[in-house]
């Protein structure tokens, strides 16, 4: 709704309230928790999490940026996974892959620091 007009140097500046958009935002449908432990199981090996169309490109990209940080609680700690966004006949695709903790490795099955031969106790 148009409020007011005010003259300015360089034109009219009309003040005025933005349109109201309900439409709901198009979201990925990821099971962030299972393509985690997958790529935790083949590590360095690359997989495709999820696939979007041509509007989803922004959605696409934060959500590859949320994984390499760790922000998505599935891909903790921040850094131990890797994610590129590559557009493919025309949809757009989340490659993931997991590429270890920064300092050592917590190995899946027992949750012990396997730490580098340098640091070990002698």
């Amino acid at each position: 709704m148009t409020r007011r007009a005010t003259r300015t140097r360089r034109g009219v500046l009309i003040w005025a309230n933005p349109p109201v958009d309900t439409t709901p935002l198009p979201t990925l449908d990821v099971d962030h928790g299972a393509a985690a432990a997958d790529l935790r199981r083949v590590r360095g090996e690359w997989g495709v999490i999820a696939i979007g169309g041509p509007g989803l490109v922004e959605i696409v990209r934060r959500t590859a940026r949320q994984i390499q940080q760790g922000t998505l609680a599935a891909y903790r700690p921040r850094g131990a996974f890797d994610a590129e966004v590559h557009l493919v006949a025309g949809r757009w695709r989340i490659y993931a892959r997991y590429v270890g903790h920064l300092f050592g490795d917590t190995d899946q099955t027992n949750g012990d620091l396997r730490r580098p031969g340098r640091w070990r106790r002698r």
